[in-house]
């Protein structure tokens, strides 16, 4: 056992060494591309972002289906910059002009959303402000894009990948055996308010995470099993949601294909399912943490300055109950509604209440839940309680910007449905892909 314990330890410290060199090298080469066509498809964009607005609500009304031009406006703005630095510190800081704005008592107030409609009107800079504390590395896949496309043939592409995706995932439930587990996917699902999903760039990085480390669980069962190797999902998981996301709703990439490898999951032993649950946890939780600290090394490595204090100050900002002197201090309670946001909407509410009613009396009708089935369904219901664990750490965060964290309750649909599926008896599947 302590060999094997120490066989894992060796390939997490490889992996997570190898994906800092990878991640830096990567924001090297995207940061010395060209910005020439870059900034000409950019203004080609631009019409866009003032037609839409900062925060536009796709469906009128409902503000948690806004989409986050702003955000997206500071994602190209990072692309777009062509300040006189050198490459690295460029790569690492990941300047934006700004005509709009400053920092106000330690808090960024640059609107980086205005800063780039001025930008490519030709009006000039006051200053080029660097965002370091984020890897950004949805910049290694933005650049190349926009050398060669416009804002909204990007969206365009983003809305076939997650199409792909989604059909993907759906295919594989069904060969698998897996169909019961749909009605709680799609009901999760719509409460995320896809259209919103595939046109905001900011809110694409954790869907195509939660996607992948989904459909890698479900094609690769069996190599998975065999070699025991589970734990490396979520280990690059939690490195890949690190490496693109820009905090929005991370939980979903723990919280998703967990809900995944333990509806396929046979092992019926409370002590080994909270085990493999734990240590899924923790992979994950190494490759989100260790590999975002390791920009901050990187970057004071290579900036010759201390990046952690800034860093950390950040983290505060987004945990902290005084929501860095922005408002009056608020509680746990206005964050949990904030977060329960999407309950205000009738549609959804009825939505769940159906799905579950409907679980509830197909697990009437099959006798009610066998012992196995109770046991295998205590997993699901305590990851579906993650997003709850996460809306109290990442409280001022959820509190400011609810109408994307809020989509973490995709997890707590999913797992609670999924879980009413598990309980049932007739679950007799070996879970064999179909060929």
């Amino acid at each position: 056992m302590r060999e094997y314990i120490f066989k894992k330890g060796k390939i997490t410290i490889i992996i997570l060494i190898a994906s800092i060199v990878i991640a830096t090298v990567l924001q090297v080469m995207a940061f010395a591309l060209p910005t020439g066509p870059i900034i000409k498809n950019v203004k080609k964009s631009i019409k866009s972002f003032e037609a839409e607005g900062k925060y536009r609500e796709i469906i009128p009304g409902i503000n948690y289906s806004m989409l986050d031009n702003f955000t997206d406006a500071c994602m190209i703005a990072g692309a777009t910059y062509n300040g006189k630095e050198a490459l690295h510190k460029r790569a690492m800081n990941v300047y934006t002009w700004q005509t709009v704005g400053g920092i106000v008592n330690g808090v960024d107030h640059y609107d980086y959303y205005q800063s780039l409609i001025n930008e490519c009107k030709g009006i000039k800079a006051k200053t080029a402000h660097p965002y370091f504390w984020y890897w950004h590395g949805y910049i290694v896949v933005l650049k190349p894009l926009l050398l060669f496309f416009n804002y909204n043939n990007i969206r365009i592409l983003n809305m076939f990948g997650q199409l792909m995706c989604l059909i993907t995932l759906v295919v594989l439930l069904f060969r698998r055996g897996l169909k019961d587990y749909i009605l709680p996917f799609a009901v999760g699902y719509i409460l995320m308010i896809p259209v919103t999903v595939c046109l905001s760039l900011q809110f694409s990085a954790c869907y195509y995470m939660m996607m992948l480390s989904s459909i890698v669980l479900l094609k690769w069962k069996e190599y998975f099993e065999k070699s025991n190797n589970y734990w490396i999902v979520f280990l690059i998981t939690g490195i890949g949601t690190s490496f693109f996301d820009l905090l929005t709703y991370p939980i979903v990439t723990l919280g998703t294909p967990l809900i995944i490898y333990f509806i396929m999951n046979k092992e019926d032993s409370f002590k080994k399912m909270m085990g493999n649950l734990l240590e899924k946890v923790a992979f994950w939780g190494i490759g989100y943490v260790v590999f975002w600290i390791g920009k901050w090394a990187v970057a004071s490595l290579l900036l010759q300055e201390n990046c952690f204090v800034k860093a950390l100050s950040k983290i505060n900002q987004h945990t902290s109950m005084d929501a860095s002197g922005l408002v009056e201090k608020f509680t746990v309670g206005e964050v949990l509604r904030r977060g329960f946001v999407w309950i205000k909407t009738p549609m959804l509410d009825i939505l769940v209440a159906a799905a579950f009613i409907y679980l509830i009396v197909k697990l009437i009708k099959s006798h009610g839940a066998s012992k196995k089935g109770l046991k295998l369904s205590i997993p699901l219901f305590i990851v579906s309680l993650f997003p709850v664990m996460w809306f109290v750490f990442a409280s001022s965060h959820v509190y400011f910007h609810y109408w994307m964290a809020y989509r973490s309750c995709f997890v707590l649909i999913f797992g609670v449905l999924a879980a009413l599926v598990k309980m049932r008896k007739e679950d007799k599947t070996d879970y064999q892909i179909e060929s």
